[in-house]
């Protein structure tokens, strides 16, 4: 994506201007940087008028952009470009191209995230600028479609597509222009496995073609047909694919592009192989491979050929034959690892790799764990199932270093979406290990899988943030973040590349290697710092998990895999797997099941939440004793949306709600369920609420943070809500202009209790930007997930009475991508969010309970199951919906401290008769002195 140019006007201050231009257009970067020290330094840039000074920073800030000074150049734009125009006449469109030049600079930053909100509000200013031209307009459409596919973000991409076809459509002669738009909506679609919208694409692809057919490069054309001849394999339409790839094939040349070539080789193999042709798909595979090995030129050529391998190791898979399909995998295996050795049964060593390729490593090891799967079935050959497991581990010791590898947050969930899939994999085939030999030790080795695909990521960033700062000072910190930021760099400036230069190649590995060497280092001066950080990515193990847990504490966890829904089970005294069909019944009572929570209009039928009950706990808790009072749930998947408390325990015309038997609780992982109280509160109740204004919904959309025709409500008791509490813990409350976003970034670190009656808005798509909205008299008055990563909250609770606050993007494996998330990973230890927006005065009556229950001493999840079982006593019949009460949920921690209050009356039972006994002791000896 390219930053855009400005100028206008031919007055005497356009010399400067073009002349900024014309380094900029011959790469004489470094001038324009040291023409405007001349210009400050004469005095002349003061002189020129608001417009033209603006301009020459708005240059300014290009030419960083393109030196690689991202960040220097988000301040120019944003505080010299945009701060000389704040009171200056300037077209709308030429500041708007300014914001939207802040947005693509942040792309390559640490935060990249940040970028969307500023292409968003300029491409609301090119809309509503009728000067703006049609053509213009489109292309900022198309460059927002390429950033948010970029950033992963499939809708926000494919909407600003398809209004970029819309204006095309408009504009003649663009047919080649929007191919590439249409290209792209292929690609987006096959990811998103909507194919029947792909097929549409394609079709207006051909019809482009059969137009402009002179005017396209045949490899271009080539490259559309293979993407379509996907679309249509994917369809079931083998004919019609097969001729897409032999069209392919005839444009390109074998010779001059063997790569191009050899993809169509491998498409044809596939389609045969789909068609289960396999002595045909074997041909194709082979005539690809001969290509792939005759063109060894860098690292593709290495992983094109493993890529090659590996498809002929799957038709022999196919056909059970074993031992050839094991041969081409560890071909396959050896063709990537080019820098790496190999061990006596052919794995990689995984203390060396090239990053860019763990992907393909990863995938590699996971057929041949296939592979050897399927031996064991055929030999039943138990010495098998060993090397199962360690081809698993090693699978895992890849995850780990690549995640640790990343960067960015984002960059972190992105890959792990990917690859979390194979730890559920392991899961499923260990289970099947263990349902065939009957060693426990296999299925804590299949609880081990489970436990790590759940929330490492940010268990990972709660530990490291909090260790961090206790061990290393600030400017090694600053140090090892900034090699970090090389090394990233460079790694996705290789990904980029189809042929990678030598220089780039070198400079990565040197980069590898400064990197590596600094942390040796510091591993050497600061072990006690890096022992806590990689110590996260190890799970705890079922004795650890057992001797924290209070009597009366189960931990149900869940795993999705392709098959099953399985639950591991586990108490101070028991430890056990049990599973359903991951099948369309599952799934339709779960889908009804929280539909009819949600929805206050739809009658709440007993018998859906019984079916959700017995899918999900019903035969674990009949394994169980009667001391099991206190439930925490760790999710997978769907289940993160699921209410429990709604759940029906209970048969018959007479219903009981879960939360009448028992008390409920969520964690994303046991590494976050045992995390240590948080200590140095100096206030135990902070508070933020407030009515905002009537202009609160235009603020929002000229913002581009809420959609237009969408409205929130202004709230009625927020304000009273605020101040009730902190008047019963005797706390601190901000209501009106003083709950700003100023004030909470002030006091959050302060607070023992932090309670936000605050509307919060979720973005599905973008977790990061979900956010809080304070009092919108105030300039800043949007708080986003993304914020709270730099701010510390060492609260025990956070309340947070705002719609949908437990909602957000759901990763698979690594939870939901919120404002609930973001909080826990800022330091809180249990968050108190909502699941769907509720009635306000509904919410507000099981938040004061939870309040007056938590003054009396009870810890927050027991107060918050008490505030919703009051409410069902006291709810008329048409207000006892679940609808009303069973939205909040509490995501924390477990307290290794103290057991609930029923566990400590028998303790607090023999102290008394311990006290009672002394006291009769000393009277009788008093009586006989």
């Amino acid at each position: 994506m390219v930053l855009t140019v400005w100028s206008h006007g031919m007055t005497s201050s356009q010399d400067i201007i073009d002349e900024m231009r014309l380094n900029i257009n011959n790469n004489f970067l470094q001038r324009n940087i040291a023409l405007l020290d001349s210009l400050n330094g004469n005095g002349v840039l003061q002189s020129l008028s608001c417009l033209y000074r603006g301009r020459v920073y708005h240059q300014l800030g290009v030419s960083l952009y393109l030196l690689d000074r991202e960040e220097e150049a988000i301040e120019i734009f944003r505080d010299s470009v945009l701060w000389t125009w704040e009171n200056c006449e300037v077209p709308l469109s030429e500041k708007a191209n300014t914001i939207y030049n802040i947005g693509i600079s942040y792309q390559y930053t640490d935060e990249p995230l940040r970028g969307k909100a500023y292409i968003d509000k300029a491409l609301l200013i090119f809309e509503k600028d009728t000067s703006y031209t049609a053509e213009d307009l489109v292309l900022k459409y198309q460059g927002a479609g390429n950033y948010f596919a970029d950033m992963h973000e499939i809708v926000r991409a494919e909407s600003y597509y398809q209004s970029a076809l819309q204006m095309y459509a408009a504009i003649p002669e663009s047919k080649l222009e929007r191919l590439d738009i249409l290209n792209r909506l292929i690609i987006l679609n096959l990811d998103l496995k909507r194919y029947e919208e792909a097929y549409s694409y394609y079709l207006m692809v051909l019809d482009a073609l059969q137009s402009s057919e002179k005017n396209i490069e045949p490899v271009d054309q080539a490259l559309l047909y293979l993407n379509g001849a996907n679309v249509l394999l994917e369809l079931g339409k083998n004919a019609a694919a097969k001729e897409a790839g032999f069209r392919a094939l005839g444009l390109l040349n074998k010779t001059n592009q063997p790569g191009y070539y050899s993809n169509g080789l491998e498409l044809l193999g596939m389609i045969e192989k789909k068609s289960g042709q396999f002595s045909d798909a074997l041909l194709y595979y082979h005539q690809a491979l001969v290509l792939r090995e005759n063109n060894r030129n860098d690292m593709y050529s290495a992983q094109s050929r493993a890529n090659a391998l590996e498809n002929i190791s799957e038709i022999y898979y196919e056909q059970e034959e074993y031992i050839e399909a094991m041969d081409y995998i560890d071909r396959a295996l050896m063709a990537i690892n080019i820098s790496t050795t190999m061990d006596s049964v052919h794995n990689p060593s995984t203390s060396i790799s090239f990053l860019p390729l763990d992907l393909d490593v990863i995938r590699l090891l996971s057929i041949k764990s296939k592979i050897v799967m399927g031996l064991y079935n055929k030999e039943n050959n138990e010495d098998l199932l060993n090397d199962v497991l360690l081809l698993y581990h090693k699978i895992d010791t890849i995850v780990n270093r690549s995640v640790i590898a990343s960067r960015f947050d984002m960059s972190k969930l992105s890959l792990y979406e990917v690859i979390v899939k194979y730890y559920s994999d392991a899961v499923r085939d260990a289970i099947r290990l263990y349902r065939a030999t009957g060693d426990i030790s296999i299925l804590k080795e299949a609880y081990y899988f489970s436990s790590k695909s759940k929330a490492l990521i940010l268990s990972s960033k709660i530990r490291s943030t909090r260790v961090r700062e206790a061990y290393i000072s600030k400017d090694l910190i600053l140090e090892e973040k900034r090699l970090l930021d090389i090394l990233n760099s460079l790694r996705e400036k290789l990904m980029m590349h189809q042929d990678v230069p030598d220089s780039l190649l070198r400079n990565y590995v040197r980069a590898q290697l400064d990197l590596e060497v600094f942390v040796e280092k510091l591993e050497t001066d600061y072990p006690e710092y890096y022992k806590s950080k990689y110590a996260l990515i190890r799970p705890l193990g079922i004795k650890d998990i057992q001797d924290r847990l209070p009597e009366e504490q189960l931990i149900v966890e869940y795993c999705y895999t392709s098959d099953s829904l399985y639950s591991f089970w586990i108490t101070r005294d028991s430890f056990f797997c049990s599973s359903v069909a991951n099948d369309d019944w599952l799934r339709q009572n779960l889908d009804k099941f929280n539909v009819q929570c949600r929805d206050p209009l739809q009658i709440y039928e007993p018998n859906t939440g019984r079916r959700a009950y017995v899918a999900l706990l019903s035969s674990g808790l009949k394994r169980l004793d009667k001391s099991v009072t206190d439930i925490c749930v760790i999710p997978d998947g769907m289940i993160h949306s699921i209410p429990f408390d709604a759940m029906v325990s209970s048969s018959g015309d007479s219903h009981r709600y879960l939360v009448e038997d028992y008390v409920l609780s969520v964690s994303y992982s046991t590494q976050i369920l045992f995390k240590p109280r948080n200590q140095n509160r100096s206030i135990e109740y902070i508070g933020f609420g407030t009515y905002y204004s009537s202009g609160l919904n235009e603020k929002l959309q000229e913002e581009a943070i809420l959609p237009p025709g969408q409205n929130l409500p202004l709230f009625n008791i927020a304000e009273e809500e605020i101040q009730n509490a902190a008047k019963l813990w005797g706390g601190v409350s901000f209501t009106a202009r003083d709950a700003s976003v100023e004030n909470f970034l002030r006091y959050v670190v302060r607070a023992n209790i932090l309670h936000l009656s605050l509307h919060g808005l979720v973005n599905y798509d973008d977790g990061f930007s979900s956010s809080l909205i304070f009092d919108d008299r105030n300039r800043e008055f949007v708080l986003t997930a993304l914020d709270l990563d730099t701010v510390s909250v060492q609260a025990d609770l956070v309340v947070l009475s705002s719609c949908h606050s437990a909602s957000g993007q759901i990763y698979q494996g690594e939870g939901v991508n919120g404002l609930s998330r973001a909080f826990l990973q800022a330091g809180a230890s249990n968050v108190v969010s909502s699941l769907w927006s509720a009635s306000e005065r509904g919410s507000a009556q099981i938040l004061s309970t939870l309040f007056t229950q938590m003054k009396k001493g009870q810890s927050p999840t027991r107060a918050l199951q008490e505030a919703k079982y009051q409410y069902l006593n006291q709810a008329t019949p048409s207000l006892s919906h679940p609808f009303y009460w069973a939205n909040y949920i509490l995501i924390g921690s477990i307290d290794q401290n103290a057991s609930s209050e029923m566990s400590i009356i028998p303790f607090l039972g023999a102290i008394l008769l311990a006290i009672a006994t002394l006291m009769f002791w000393r009277y009788s000896r008093r009586k006989k002195m």
